[in-house]
């Protein structure tokens, strides 16, 4: 019997789909709708406790910002140089940057959180 999907092996797929992304645009987008559901299970999994050590423990927040960096795989000093590109909030920067700035607002020490945050929203001109 297996214990079912879980957020890691969800993003483990996203990985190996994103490697495979180099030869097929078409698996860019599957990688990042797999990418989608690791975030989903992942703050389910966490919603169900109230605030506290089990509750950040839960969280994961290195997890979390493994996706945020897998969301924000695609920037280059290009990007960041235009800071012209205005993603949508549904697009895989724009919940890279929501993403991030969710983590740095629940644990606002995290500074490799923040770092790639700037990356980020210098990519987009904000």
């Amino acid at each position: 019997q297996t214990i079912g999907r879980t957020p890691i092996i969800a993003y483990l797929e996203a990985v190996l789909t994103l490697k495979k992304a180099q030869s097929s645009p078409s698996a860019l987008i599957d990688a990042h709708k797999i990418l989608d559901g690791a975030l989903k299970l992942q703050i389910a999994f966490s919603k169900s406790l109230p605030p506290g050590f089990n509750y950040y423990s839960k969280l994961n927040p290195d997890f979390l910002f493994a996706i945020s960096e897998l969301y924000l795989q695609g920037l280059s000093m290009k990007e960041m140089n235009d800071g012209s590109e205005n993603p949508s909030p549904t697009g895989p920067i724009g919940k890279g940057i929501k993403l991030l700035e969710s983590i740095t607002k629940q644990i606002p020490g995290f500074l490799p959180a923040y770092l790639l945050l700037t990356k980020g929203k210098l990519a987009v001109g904000s």
